[in-house]
């Protein structure tokens, strides 16, 4: 039987691209592999989260809690002793891999952004993420990622050789279907002072979402067509936002952007389907889940030409050059003209292309990587 150790710290965060893969892959692994044991580990007890996980006592296997004097050494020091002590066979966690391990280790990183754009990250995170990215991706005995495209970086920017690095798609929650209850759609309007018709972004604020160029485009076409959807900006602040909100009063938009902060994800599903239209034209993203997430709700898409978007958008929805302000213009300027049957085309391929995504292939093809680390010779520690 594999016993297989996996990092759910990220279970106790407000909902993040990391923290909804972790949530739905250890809810399909089981069924996956019914003949492993999974251990899923925390370092404070679950109560403490942000959100309701009590649905983990109802996995087959066990939760941990391991107190910690900090993060990095939970990783380095409480991860490897517990692996150690319940005879684990592999420990799976999020970039960070512990330095020595008594067993097989892998990690998956869901993107190398830092890299291409270290401008959007604080020094002291870049410089830390530059050394430790390398330095895991040479320590773990395979890396998985969600898309080729962070593939093809890992193999280039890390130097990994091909048979080390795997692909396994994420999709999105099964939670995520068109709402069309209108009730339902107009209470969630109402909670966040939303009236329709309006465009939605959903992510973190920071600068490699690209909002920046986003309300630049914005302000473009909102100039010239005074009927334009409010602009409505959901997420957690995060480093750099003040500039943003400085750029909306700069811009005189304050009357037709409204920032909503984080959005729990018991409304994502309404929001996103009483929505006019999705826009993530994000620089970078290993994946891009809310793209994913959108299109599953029926919602049109304007997504980036750049990164992994193009993989999991396919012909289902509008990209544009992230880097060209005029560009993201254009494409708001299409949404805008789009006929009626047009934009129902646009919706049902959405639909069509969020539906090839499943968790239950993912979690079979994590099941697969793990297997295959089981059989590999063990990785040292090297300097990339």
């Amino acid at each position: 039987m594999m016993r297989v150790a996996i990092d759910c710290r990220t279970l106790l965060a407000r909902k993040t691209g990391d923290r909804t893969y972790i949530a739905n892959l250890i809810r399909h692994l089981p069924a996956a592999d019914a003949d492993a044991h999974y251990f899923y580990l925390l370092d404070h007890p679950p109560e403490k989260a942000s959100d309701d996980l009590s649905w983990l006592s109802d996995l087959p296997g066990e939760v941990h809690v391991l107190p910690s004097l900090s993060p990095r050494w939970w990783t380095a020091v409480t991860l490897p002793a517990f692996a150690r002590r319940w005879d684990v066979d592999l420990i799976h966690v999020q970039y960070i891999v512990p330095p020595f391990s008594p067993c097989r280790l892998i990690t998956t990183i869901h993107d190398l952004s830092f890299f291409h754009f270290p401008e959007c990250f604080p020094l002291k995170d870049r410089l830390l993420l530059r050394y430790l990215i390398p330095f895991s991706t040479h320590r773990a005995d395979v890396v998985i990622t969600g898309s080729e495209n962070s593939r093809r970086d890992l193999m280039e920017i890390c130097r990994l050789p091909q048979e080390r690095v795997f692909v396994t798609p994420y999709a999105a929650d099964e939670m995520f279907h068109p709402v069309t209850d209108e009730s339902q759609l107009d209470a969630v309007c109402n909670n966040y002072g939303l009236a329709r018709p309006f465009w939605l972004f959903v992510g973190v604020l920071q600068p490699r979402k690209n909002l920046a160029r986003l309300l630049h485009a914005y302000h473009l076409v909102a100039r010239e067509n005074v009927n334009i959807p409010l602009l409505a900006i959901a997420g957690k602040r995060g480093w750099g936002e003040r500039e943003i909100f400085a750029l909306v009063a700069r811009l005189h938009l304050g009357e037709r952007v409204r920032f909503l902060d984080y959005v729990p994800e018991n409304d994502l599903p309404a929001l996103y389907s009483a929505a006019d239209a999705f826009l993530y034209p994000s620089l970078y993203e290993g994946f891009g889940l809310p793209v994913l997430e959108a299109m599953s709700c029926g919602t049109l898409v304007l997504a980036s030409d750049t990164s992994s978007l193009p993989e999991v958008v396919g012909d289902a929805g509008i990209l544009v050059d992230p880097s060209s302000v005029e560009s993201i213009a254009a494409g708001l300027t299409r949404l805008l003209r789009l006929e009626e049957d047009e934009r129902d085309r646009m919706r049902q391929r959405g639909l069509e292309r969020a539906a090839v995504f499943s968790w239950e292939k993912t979690a079979r093809l994590t099941v697969e990587v793990y297997r295959k680390a089981l059989t590999r010779p063990r990785s040292e520690p090297t300097s990339s």
